[in-house]
């Protein structure tokens, strides 16, 4: 039996500004995220979903609905104290094992908020999982960009 401890391994962190309050910020990531996702090349598939669902509570499923009627979950509320933070299990991964995805919603002004991404528990995952660390790594800034983007039209 190996009992070989498991590396750390350093959670992905992006944070992004939206000019808007944190009851805006937060409502719109979560009652709009089909409107900003990139749904084209970022879900379980991609070209095929025709929205995006938060169901806003904890045990709440996050999926997506394709043109054909199938749901294809994304992962379940673990945490939910809005306007302030969500916690949410990220089951695109190939399970059962799968990272818990943080976000918190800071007011720095008015008219002003933090949004603060950790995606966390991908020691978890073993070393055979570890090029999809590295494409959600470069996929997040993508993806909160498009959110970011939405307050700047």
């Amino acid at each position: 039996m190996d009992d070989a401890i498991p590396p750390i391994v350093e959670p992905i962190r992006h944070a992004i500004m939206v000019e808007a309050d944190r009851e805006r910020t937060f409502n719109t990531f979560i009652r709009e995220i089909g409107s900003w996702w990139p749904i084209q090349t970022s879900a379980i598939q991609p070209g095929q979903v025709e929205s995006v669902h938060v169901e806003e509570h904890v045990g709440g499923r996050i999926y997506e609905v394709l043109f054909d009627g199938r749901e294809c979950d994304w992962g379940h509320i673990q945490k939910w104290d809005p306007p302030k933070f969500f916690a949410f299990s990220w089951e695109v991964l190939p399970g059962p094992i799968y990272t818990e995805v943080l976000l918190y919603f800071k007011t720095l002004g008015p008219r002003l908020t933090r949004v603060e991404l950790v995606h966390h528990g991908w020691e978890k995952l073993g070393p055979m999982m570890m090029d999809l660390y590295a494409k959600h790594k470069a996929g997040w800034p993508n993806i909160l960009g498009g959110f970011e983007r939405m307050f700047a039209r």
